[in-house]
C-alpha cells in the first residue's frame, strides 16, 4: 500500500536526511499525485532541521506544484521555491542541487521577471565548481541548462560551443547532440 511507503520514507527522512531518500520521496509524491502531502511534510521537517538537501527537495516540490496551478498561485510558489533554494545556498554556497534548481527556476521563469541572465550566472558558477569533471552523471545537466539559457537569450553560437565542450566530457549524451543542431 502506498500510504505505508509514504510513512516508511517519512520516518527514514525524519531520522536521517539523505539526498537519495529525499529524491525517492519527491518522485513518489509526484507519481502518486501527493505533492501537497510532500510539501507539508518537508515544510515541517525544514522548520526543525535546516539542511540544504531537505530545503532543495521542498523547493523542487513547490516547482512541481507550480506547474499544476492557476496563474495567481504561481507567483506565490515561485517565491517560496526561490526562497528555500536561496536559504539552502546560505547554508552551503556551493550546494550543487540548490544552485541547479535555482538556475532552472530562473531559466523557466516568465521573461517579464528577467531572470534569464541570473540563470546564466548560476550555471556558469556550477560549471566552474564542476571543473571539467565527469565523475557525476548529473554534471551534464549543467551543460544542457546553460546551453538552453544561452539560446533563450539569443546566443546560439555560445550554446553550440558549450555543447561541443560538454560532449568532450559526455560524448554519448543525446541531449547535448540535439542542442548542437540549434
Amino acid at each position: 500500500m502506498r500510504c505505508e511507503e509514504f510513512r516508511h520514507l517519512e520516518e527514514k527522512i525524519s531520522k536521517e536526511i539523505s539526498y537519495k531518500i529525499l529524491e525517492k520521496y519527491r518522485e513518489l509524491c509526484i507519481q502518486e499525485n501527493m505533492i501537497e502531502r510532500g510539501i507539508k511534510f518537508l515544510e515541517n521537517l525544514t522548520r526543525l532541521k535546516r539542511v540544504p538537501d531537505s530545503l532543495v527537495s521542498l523547493g523542487n516540490l513547490y516547482v512541481e506544484k507550480l506547474k499544476r496551478v492557476d496563474i495567481f498561485q504561481r507567483s506565490i510558489l515561485f517565491n517560496k521555491a526561490e526562497s528555500v533554494f536561496k536559504e539552502a545556498l546560505k547554508i552551503k554556497s556551493t550546494h550543487w542541487g540548490a544552485l541547479y534548481a535555482l538556475g532552472k527556476l530562473y531559466l523557466h521563469s516568465p521573461s517579464f521577471l528577467r531572470k534569464q541572465k541570473e540563470a546564466i550566472l548560476i550555471f556558469e558558477k556550477l560549471l566552474k565548481l564542476q571543473e571539467g569533471r565527469r565523475d557525476e552523471p548529473k554534471y551534464v545537466k549543467t551543460y544542457i541548462a546553460l546551453a538552453d539559457s544561452y539560446v533563450k537569450t539569443n546566443n546560439k553560437d555560445k550554446a553550440r560551443k558549450l555543447c561541443l565542450e560538454g560532449l568532450k566530457l559526455f560524448p554519448e549524451n543525446e541531449e547535448l547532440k540535439k542542442r548542437l543542431k540549434i
